[in-house]
């Protein structure tokens, strides 16, 4: 396999913004509490950031939320997009918190 910048990992995956926080071997996750960072323990290169942002790039007055980033090598690994790992992350938040789906 060729080895590949993170730019242009960053748009195989489609990825459109990068969080001001995260290293350049880094892709930003999402915004989330300590609670469901703890969901996310079985991922070796996740890592925490200071500032939460919205969409907008405005910071959020929310105390307990924050930046959350992983090293892109750890998404190869696992052959995942990040659109993926994020649907997972929704799901395993579900299921801890005994959410369903209604129909």
């Amino acid at each position: 396999m060729t080895a590949r910048s993170t730019h242009e990992i960053l748009v195989i995956m489609n990825v459109s913004h990068k969080h001001p926080e995260a290293r350049e071997s880094e892709i930003f996750v999402r915004n989330m509490s300590e609670a469901h960072y703890l969901l996310f323990s079985d991922w070796s290169s996740r890592r925490r950031g200071r500032v939460a942002y919205d969409g907008d790039g405005n910071a959020l007055n929310f105390s307990d939320w924050l930046p959350v980033f992983i090293e892109v090598w750890e998404l190869e690994e696992r052959h995942i997009s990040i659109s993926e790992l994020r649907r997972n992350l929704l799901t395993k938040e579900q299921e801890a918190y005994g959410v369903t789906k209604s129909d």
